[in-house]
């Protein structure tokens, strides 16, 4: 929670055995809370030695190194934590938060950013390190995965370690999601 008043962000809760959350929270149109959570994007990447990958380039050697990373990494989960009834059961010091686990869209991928449409039942996400674009239907309690949305694996500012992929999402009123850089 960001306070405003004090210019600080506070935590509310863990989610028990995940590491972190990027760019991925909504809420739907009866208040519940979405988390799309992943590997922590801050935590140290090994590089591999001499800097070259198998094809002899740095972008080659980075996109290897960090699909080495993800290589055990079930994948992130989407949650759905109730405020309504879950802010009363909130367990002090641990802060424990009670979440419905819904599920990995993409396996060895966090979950990268989310949106929601206007009539809040599909949430539209991305996911890292593989850029996949998924929708997870809320009333049918579904992912499906249309794809990549982007092909190109670029690195560039300011993570330079870590594949570019847009974090901006949103989706206009008439169901269209959008990217950064495109338009799905």
């Amino acid at each position: 929670m960001f306070d405003p008043e004090i210019n600080k962000v506070r935590h509310l809760g863990k989610i028990d055995n995940q590491e972190s959350i990027h760019h991925s929270l909504v809420e739907d149109k009866d208040g519940n809370i979405y988390l799309g959570t992943g590997k922590n994007m801050f935590g140290e990447i090994l590089l591999s030695k001499g800097g070259l990958g198998s094809e002899g380039t740095i972008d080659k050697a980075l996109w290897e190194d960090i699909k080495k990373h993800f290589r055990d990494y079930p994948g992130g989960h989407l949650y759905r934590y109730s405020p309504g009834s879950g802010n009363t059961k909130v367990k002090l010091p641990e802060m424990s938060c009670e979440t419905e686990d819904l599920g990995i869209p993409l396996a060895n991928n966090s979950i990268y950013a989310l949106t929601i449409n206007p009539q809040g039942d599909e949430i539209y996400g991305i996911t890292y390190p593989d850029g996949h674009f998924f929708v997870y239907n809320i009333k049918l309690k579904k992912f499906s995965s249309p794809g990549a949305i982007d092909e190109k694996i670029v690195f560039h500012g300011p993570e330079r370690s870590w594949r570019s992929l847009c974090r901006a999402v949103i989706c206009d009123s008439s169901g269209k999601f959008f990217s950064q850089e495109q338009r799905v």
